[in-house]
């Protein structure tokens, strides 16, 4: 879709880089903000705020004259999508029983991968069949049906914080959040990192940009596909350590296989594994970030989901210079210790957390003990 808006605007590729990049950033970068407003002025307003902002911005995008109105259209659209994700989360938190959370964000985080999956192939499509502005002519009219369906949402009923830097502070002091905020970013670094190299090393050695672009549906879709078998095992009495153990032997085991080398049938069953880590993972972890700190329960999943998605970004920065030198397999290699590493740690984490003494402490806001 990059070469359609350059070539409408008879810009450069990199202005239509910049405006992707410009609408990453806003994303990720705004969702601390939203989730301090979210602590201080409500769950349901800020997502009402959020979606009409998403809206206008994809309304201006749809009729940018240039691509610098189209630049600060989709960063203004990123900055109010950001809000969303991190305040549903919030949401849930607030108003379903501890136990059942993670079974109430399986198939939002599933719907959501499966979501970004088809955007990516929806908008390759409709910007060669048709016209780019029709891609963001589809989120913009959901944004505004969305907003439609939440004015008769209730609120959570959650306390309102006063002071922003406070709720900022209180976060920072725990360090089980710091634990989940840090375990958030890494697995960002290997999930949502790693899983953009799927395909583009299927098409270095060969493969055409459709059938690598795949990859990443499939990625999507597997993560749907996992979601019921989450539930299954969340609704039985299977601690949450041991799911986020199952997502770090996936993603693991992914990345392992994914090394082995450019063959599309390996990739297709790396990319499954990938999408069962990031269901197993992302939910087991954001359901821990509800719970670490409760009277700051937005500013803490914030936080969390921002080091996921830097985590995503710092990867493709990082493992820049083994891609272009095609050696994939090192990315992986390195991206399977981190996972194993990183979960080890996360598993142990949270069945410490789990215990009566160390649950006392976190609605207490005390530190956990030594």
């Amino acid at each position: 879709m990059l070469f359609a808006i350059a070539a409408s605007f008879h810009a450069r590729l990199s202005e239509a880089v910049a405006v992707a990049s410009g609408y990453f950033l806003a994303y990720g970068c705004l969702q601390p903000v939203w989730g301090m407003l979210s602590d201080r002025f409500g769950r349901v307003c800020v997502l009402r705020a959020a979606l009409v902002g998403s809206a206008i911005g994809g309304a201006v995008s749809v009729m940018a004259p240039s691509p610098a109105v189209l630049l600060v259209a989709r960063c203004v659209t990123g900055a109010c999508y950001g809000g969303v994700n991190p305040t549903v989360v919030t949401y849930v938190g607030d108003t379903v029983a501890p136990a059942a959370v993670k079974q109430v964000l399986s198939p939002f985080y599933a719907a959501g991968g499966a979501g970004t999956a088809a955007g990516i192939a929806l908008g390759g499509v409709l910007a060669g069949l048709a016209d780019w502005r029709l891609a963001f002519a589809l989120p913009m009219a959901a944004a505004a049906v969305l907003f439609l369906l939440l004015l008769r949402l209730p609120e959570s009923g959650h306390a309102p914080s006063a002071n922003p830097a406070r709720q900022i502070a209180t976060v920072l002091r725990s360090r089980w959040a710091l634990l989940v905020i840090a375990v958030g970013f890494l697995m960002g670094c290997v999930i949502v990192g790693c899983v953009t190299f799927l395909p583009s090393m299927l098409q270095r050695h060969g493969s055409s940009a459709s059938v690598a672009g795949l990859i990443t549906a499939v990625f999507g879709l597997a993560g749907l596909a996992w979601a019921p078998v989450y539930n299954g095992l969340s609704r039985r009495p299977v601690p949450r350590w041991i799911l986020i153990a199952f997502g770090g032997v996936f993603a693991t085991a992914s990345l392992l296989i994914a090394a082995t080398g450019p063959h599309l049938v390996t990739v297709v069953i790396a990319a499954v594994l990938l999408g069962g880590g990031w269901i197993f993972n992302n939910v087991s972890l954001a359901s821990w970030a509800t719970a670490v700190v409760p009277e700051a329960r937005g500013t803490a999943v914030a936080l969390y989901a921002t080091g996921m998605f830097v985590g995503g970004g710092v990867t493709p920065i990082l493992a820049a210079g083994p891609a272009e030198r095609g050696d994939y397999p090192m990315i992986f290699l390195t991206g399977a210790c981190v996972a194993a590493l990183t979960i080890t740690v996360a598993g142990a984490g949270d069945r410490r957390f789990s215990t009566p003494e160390a649950q006392t402490t976190a609605r207490d806001g005390a530190e956990p003990p030594d």
